[in-house]
């Protein structure tokens, strides 16, 4: 079976893949997933500090992905009509104003608002981001150059949640809000001299508010929700989840579940690039495959997780699985698409990725509160099996 989908795609002469503006945008996406990231290892207990549940908390988490899903398939289309930069742009911006609504918030419900608000701006972002990267790179270095791009939202991953819990010692939320916005407008000014290199062509000039989705985006942006599932489930419940095993010792002031960040980054940032490559010349199977498997065995490995060493294992099995899958089905999704639908295939593939979270959080936060954390993690291991059986049988020669 892998050996059907294998192929042998060497150039003779590589085209370049490190431009100015591939550079700029690499540096720029690492800005507002910092600043995205700097959120995501303590404003569980802001949320929880204002008198939520675990359900509660799950529910408010949801919020901003499940605006980007409703969001991103209209995104799609603005992208292909207004351009991928003005879109960005926009996107940077919400992102920075969001941040600074925190500031005044002090109840579940304005704190919930401001989640819709910094949803829309994630899903411009995000969406327009990737299709410029998508634009600029060479079809034969594609999957490299996503795997790079990806490497920069990596160290953002280490950056963002490591400052992150370090700002809020002694609860200094608004100190963390302030970085967040900063980091966000810089991103913004990085874009600027980036030259959109889309050509509408065909495409109507004139943008019409409509909800679309890209057929041909379907499977890869499946096989990504299941794994995206799983990484909700770290991503939203794991500091909660080690505080309440009792994993909350402090390395040099800092609890040293910061560390976990710092693992999984470097893991996904020195995998991305061999992940990359093998997808470019022996194709998807050889990613995607082993890729989701390690992701499952590592969230069967999370409910024992006790020490501080057993938590950089996980961080290292995670990281190698999710550093395989996700920039893979984000190359098959653009293979599959005809250039000029690359916008809303690239929607359709960050709404399954949103979809996922939103899913993780609103289930997983139930039942971590109503049966256990182990019983969360382990059903979500259980949905990223449905998506390596479902990948599995497209594979036979019947379908």
């Amino acid at each position: 079976m892998l050996a059907k989908s294998a192929r042998r795609a060497v150039p003779t002469q590589k085209s370049p893949l490190w431009t100015r503006d591939y550079i700029l945008l690499d540096s720029l996406s690492f800005l507002f997933f910092t600043s995205f990231y700097l959120l995501t290892s303590t404003f569980q207990f802001y949320v929880l500090f204002h008198g939520a549940t675990l359900a509660n908390l799950g529910l408010v988490l949801a919020l901003l992905t499940i605006t980007a899903v409703v969001a991103r398939p209209f995104i799609g289309p603005m992208i292909d009509t207004w351009g991928r930069k003005r879109v960005l742009l926009l996107g940077v911006v919400l992102l920075t104003v969001a941040n600074l609504l925190y500031l005044p918030s002090s109840t579940l419900w304005q704190i919930s608002l401001v989640r819709v608000f910094q949803g829309v701006g994630w899903a411009m972002a995000t969406t327009s981001a990737s299709t410029m990267v998508s634009d600029i790179a060479a079809p034969q270095r594609r999957g490299e150059a996503m795997g790079f791009y990806s490497n920069f939202t990596d160290i953002a991953m280490a950056v963002g949640p490591f400052l992150g819990v370090y700002l809020t010692a002694g609860d200094r939320y608004n100190s963390l809000f302030m970085v967040a916005a900063v980091a966000a407008l810089l991103a913004g000014l990085v874009l600027l001299p980036v030259q959109d290199v889309f050509q509408r062509g065909a495409v109507p000039a004139r943008f019409r508010i409509r909800f679309q989705i890209e057929p041909r985006a379907l499977l890869p942006a499946f096989v990504l929700l299941t794994v995206t599932f799983a990484f909700a489930g770290v991503i939203g419940f794991l500091p909660t989840f080690v505080r309440h095993v009792g994993l909350n010792h402090k390395i040099l002031g800092i609890d040293d579940y910061a560390f976990f960040y710092i693992a999984y980054s470097l893991t996904l940032l020195f995998t991305r690039g061999p992940w990359g490559r093998l997808y470019d010349r022996w194709g998807k199977s050889w990613t995607i495959l082993p890729g989701a498997l390690f992701v499952l065995v590592a969230m069967v490995w999370l409910p024992m997780v006790r020490l501080l060493w057993q938590m950089v294992l996980f961080a290292a099995l995670f990281g190698a699985g999710f550093a395989a899958v996700q920039p893979a089905t984000l190359a098959w999704t653009v293979a599959r698409t005809p250039k000029e639908r690359w916008g809303q295939a690239i929607s359709t593939y960050y709404t399954a990725f949103d979809g996922g979270m939103a899913l993780a959080y609103a289930t997983l936060g139930y039942l971590a509160e109503h049966f256990s954390y182990s019983f969360a993690f382990l059903t979500a291991a259980g949905v990223v099996a449905v998506g390596l059986v479902l990948y599995l049988w497209t594979r036979l020669p019947h379908s």
